[in-house]
């Protein structure tokens, strides 16, 4: 220990001796919360002494230990004084969370550690950049169920919208009843993100979104996403348009269910660029995806969302959407092409099992099985797009149309080894 110069130095983590002097931490290991005060009663406010462990870390790239209680660590309104860009103009201020970690540190629990705001138009932790940050070990919930409110699950946020943003982890984590996104990662070009073993449960938006905004539209690589699962993704957007894992840029996708809620909701969606975000959803893996939507009072799901370019799609099960897998695209921008997708399967849809746009091209499927249609169903495969390759493909009777082209499209459709059973 060295005796502080400064309070500012700390960035307000003072450790006082008794004798009117104050110290600072100066080490590289692992800081328990309460050292600096943390009750975790569910009473007591502990967002400040929270984030004056994660300053006093800070300059050590340290880690913060919260460590499990009887109850939960309550968190308010962020007090450090910070703001961050946002497009397409304006800013966010830290006031709007109630934990900023910074790079280089780590904030870390154990079972039953549980991190809780009760005000949903907060969000529960801002990322300030989140090069080699991470959060694991815990559950973090809101209010949002009952107070309302935008406030996001963690946020990833950058000063700049070129950043780098490398080596981010989020494992081992619960989020749960946030106004928007479980995990949404912003601005920057990320690179060896990893986020794995994360379950979100009531998501006001999406469960994951990696909205990745930047201005020159340089590619994320090398990026994971695994075991992870979404319930009831979009509770604030009736109207439909969200989903559990939203994603722009390069990941490898391993593992995955969602399970919809809200009419018009959506599994997993692979995006474009648009005006906001100059990113694509581009040589992006996905392997291993269940969608489901238990009630059949909840309409217009879909399975999975396709657009974007040069990915790969295999061993995927839908059961019970309106369309199990769509391509979507209005050809302003929206592409899909030059995208493959392996052992496939379609149980129950509502509506199509397959269903593109004309924005759609160059599509391989490869053992491909719908069965099981709604007898209101309108066709098994709808192709609007072009040089559309099917090989392997299994169906049974439950609709008579099987392959439906929209009156005025002319696409190409090469079929092999059709099977109906």
């Amino acid at each position: 220990q060295t005796v502080s110069q400064t309070p500012a130095q700390l960035g307000g983590a003072l450790l006082n001796d008794g004798n009117g002097n104050q110290w600072a931490l100066v080490f590289s290991g692992k800081l328990d919360a309460r050292k600096l005060g943390t009750k975790g009663d569910g009473a007591t406010y502990d967002s400040k002494a929270i984030q004056a462990a994660i300053n006093a870390v800070e300059p050590f790239n340290g880690t913060v230990f919260c460590a499990a209680t009887s109850s939960f660590y309550l968190l308010e309104a962020s007090n450090v004084a910070k703001s961050w860009p946002l497009l397409p103009s304006g800013a966010l201020s830290a006031s709007t969370a109630c934990l900023i970690i910074p790079r280089g540190v780590a904030l870390t629990g154990e079972k039953g550690t549980h991190l809780r705001c009760e005000d949903g138009t907060l969000s529960l932790i801002i990322l300030d950049n989140g090069t080699d940050a991470s959060i694991t070990n815990m559950r973090i919930s809101n209010n949002y169920t009952v107070t309302g409110g935008a406030g996001h699950g963690i946020l990833q946020l950058t000063d700049g919208l070129d950043e780098n943003v490398k080596n981010l982890e989020l494992s081992k984590l619960m989020i749960e009843d946030v106004g928007s996104y479980g995990i949404g990662l912003q601005y920057g070009r990320h690179e060896n993100v990893s986020i794995k073993n994360v379950t979100t449960l009531n998501t006001g938006s999406d469960g994951i979104d990696t909205k990745a905004r930047q201005s020159s539209g340089g590619d994320d690589i090398s990026n994971i996403i695994e075991n992870f699962r979404s319930f009831n993704a979009g509770l604030r957007f009736p109207s439909g348009g969200i989903a559990g894992a939203d994603i722009r840029g390069q990941w490898n996708i391993n593992n995955v269910y969602c399970q919809l809620s809200v009419d018009g909701s959506t599994g997993l969606r692979l995006r474009p660029s648009d005006g906001t975000a100059n990113n694509v959803a581009k040589r992006t893996n996905v392997n291993n995806i269940t969608v489901e939507t238990p009630s059949n009072s909840t309409t217009s799901t879909k399975g999975l969302s396709l657009q974007g370019r040069e990915c790969n799609v295999s061993n995927i099960n839908v059961d019970n959407c309106n369309t199990s897998l769509e391509f979507q695209g209005s050809g302003g921008g929206e592409l899909a092409y030059n995208m493959n997708i392996a052992n496939f399967t379609s149980t129950n849809a509502r509506e199509y099992g397959i269903d593109s746009t004309v924005s759609a091209s160059n599509i391989s499927f490869v053992n491909t099985t719908i069965t099981d249609m709604a007898a209101t169903a309108t066709a098994m495969i709808r192709v609007e797009g072009d040089n559309f390759n099917f090989v392997n493909t299994t169906y049974d009777n439950s609709i008579s149309t099987v392959y439906s082209v929209s009156s005025g499209a002319n696409p190409t459709i090469n079929r092999s080894n059709d099977s109906p059973t």
